[in-house]
């Protein structure tokens, strides 16, 4: 069968059937054949029906379900195209291999989504962006995710996955490579501890990344969001740098992640969940940054290893028992002059010669506004220190 594609994206046929259009970016270099491969029979003889359909079925003679294109292998930065003439007909399995010079399959990507090509047609496939992958040869591996293919994490890491205890990974996420993230921060041997999202942008997406013990399903239902139970009790992760433009962290995201030591939780964050960090029990290190304004129920109680904490100026609300349990936590630098309104026991139970720092001129709205008064003898007026790490006048 024979197609010829116009300019205009028009299609003549010696014989009729359609043509499958695949785009690539970012070719791994030393590829330089591509290989398409379908369920059934593309290439060999075939028989043109009479019916109006005109439909091309396969006849007895030579027959392969594969076609292989050739291309320069010095130019694989480039996006290239691929177009490959075939007959009509369902098409339920497809699959792209890029080879190099030995014929060593470099990449590979499937799809079981069920195609149509009707004669006649150009099916357009998705842009095909390939994942890179480099490693430093102890078990560490910084991850390139391009920007159109969320969900490929487990395919960038081409196996390797039970070797990388290290990540970084740019580019787009959602919850299919969640489950793939759980998975390596739960198993027993060679843990994923540090993983950095930093250059991530969160997409939302209908898979399941956890189920509860009563049957509730999560995922990422919102882009740009830290989804509820998303790292729940990944208990080996030490460090998680969270994406710049995050807009919120959900409930119980990190809850029971009893190695994680530090958090910084971007600018662009609104909200902190319910239970968000709840029993983070080896956290000495959390960085509010200015742009949160709710601290939601729970969202640090038992960080029994947190000493000291600076609320940002555009906090708020400070939801109940938000750092109930925090042991440790000795220093709590409230920047608001504003006085946020805050829930009961927000800070019961931590350290017994805790204080609160204020500014000079709130001291008194402080003391006597409602659920503050209850810790009306430990709020005292701090130095003026940008950074947060003040002491209280005379001290």
């Amino acid at each position: 069968m024979i197609a010829d594609i116009a300019d205009d994206n028009s299609l003549s046929f010696k014989q009729i059937g359609g043509v499958i259009r695949f785009t690539l970016e970012g070719i791994p270099a030393g590829c330089s054949k591509f290989v398409f491969i379908a369920n059934s029979q593309i290439t060999g003889d075939f028989a043109v029906s009479s019916d109006a359909e005109r439909t091309i079925s396969t006849t007895d003679g030579a027959e392969n379900n594969s076609v292989t294109i050739t291309f320069d292998a010095s130019d694989v930065a480039t996006e290239k195209v691929f177009n490959i003439p075939v007959p009509t007909g369902r098409y339920t399995g497809m699959t792209i291999q890029l080879l190099n010079a030995d014929n060593d399959v470099v990449k590979e990507v499937s799809t079981i989504k069920e195609n149509t090509v009707d004669r006649g047609t150009l099916l357009l496939m998705p842009t095909i962006a390939f994942i890179t992958m480099n490693g430093t040869g102890d078990g560490t591996a910084a991850v390139t995710i391009r920007h159109n293919q969320a969900g490929g994490l487990a395919d960038a890491l081409s196996g390797n996955a039970s070797s990388i205890t290290s990540l970084t990974i740019t580019g787009e996420i959602n919850s299919t490579d969640v489950i793939t993230l759980r998975d390596m921060a739960t198993r027993t041997d060679n843990p994923l501890t540090t993983l950095d999202l930093s250059g991530v942008t969160i997409k939302a997406s209908n898979d399941v990344y956890y189920t509860s013990s009563s049957g509730t399903e999560y995922s990422i239902t919102t882009d740009n969001t830290i989804g509820d139970w998303m790292f729940l009790e990944c208990t080996n992760l030490t460090s998680v740098l969270l994406p710049e433009g995050v807009t919120s962290i959900g409930e119980a995201a990190f809850l029971g992640c009893s190695n994680l030591t530090s958090v910084i939780i971007p600018s662009s964050v609104k909200s902190i969940g319910y239970a968000a960090f709840n029993g983070c029990s080896s956290l000495t290190s959390v960085t509010i940054s200015e742009g949160v304004t709710t601290i939601g129920d729970s969202a640090f109680e038992s960080c029994t290893s947190l000493t000291s904490v600076t609320i940002p100026q555009s906090v708020t609300t400070i939801d109940t028992e938000a750092f109930f349990t925090c042991s440790a936590l000795k220093s709590i630098y409230c920047k608001p002059t504003g006085v946020p309104t805050l829930g009961t026991k927000v800070f019961d139970d931590i350290n017994s010669e805790y204080q609160i720092y204020v500014s000079s001129e709130s001291v008194t709205a402080y003391q006597a506004a409602t659920n503050w008064s209850t810790y009306a003898s430990n709020i005292v007026a701090m130095t003026n220190d940008a950074s947060g790490n003040g002491s209280s006048d005379g001290q």
